[in-house]
């Protein structure tokens, strides 16, 4: 694994512009950050994994979110993209306060972590609509158990013959032949 003095884990927000926290270890920053003002957000906007060895020297720090970085004292940062598909849908962070802490190799690692993470919040998503799917399937069963059951009351307690129109007299009115009427009457499940 990859040592650290700040972790993060940063979702894309809706508008694609800003990534907001999900998780943060050690510290604090605010809960947003603005793509738009930083070229390191950027980079992983498009999908890039950014590694920083020496932020003092590396770093733009006329950008809002540089500047922070500097001012939290981190000097050695790594960042992954999380990627959905073919869409970046939030950033994994790493930060150390010592230069040249990550290096080539790191960045193979904090992918291989970013990618198991994408998939086990994919794993998460598909278990919940799973179980949503499933209260549904039992919530559509319970009603059609109680249809059954109302509707054998009332075939019990009126005849059900004269509740859904099979006389002669209702057939003759609806100009149905008696086959035609009970093929209908089987197609949506009332006879």
């Amino acid at each position: 694994m990859l040592d650290f003095d700040l972790f993060g884990v940063r979702r894309l927000k809706a508008s694609g512009r800003e990534f907001e926290r999900i998780a943060m270890v050690t510290g604090g920053r605010p809960a947003g950050l603005s793509i738009d003002e930083s070229s390191v957000l950027l980079r992983l906007r498009q999908g890039q994994v950014v590694l920083i060895r020496d932020a003092q020297r590396e770093l733009d720090q006329h950008g809002a979110v540089e500047r922070q970085i500097v001012d939290a004292g981190l000097q050695s940062l790594l960042l992954a993209p999380l990627v959905f598909g073919e869409e970046v849908v939030g950033g994994l962070f790493y930060g150390k306060r010592r230069p040249n802490w990550y290096d080539d190799s790191d960045t193979e690692i904090v992918r291989a972590i970013a990618d198991a993470l994408v998939m086990a919040l994919q794993h998460q998503r598909l278990a919940e609509e799973q179980q949503r799917a499933a209260v549904a399937e039992a919530a559509s069963q319970q009603l059609e158990q109680r249809v059954k059951s109302l509707r054998g009351a009332l075939e019990e307690r009126y005849g059900f013959d004269t509740i859904q129109g099979r006389s002669q007299a209702m057939q003759t009115t609806l100009g149905l032949s008696r086959t035609r009427f009970y093929t209908l009457m089987r197609r949506y499940g009332l006879g």
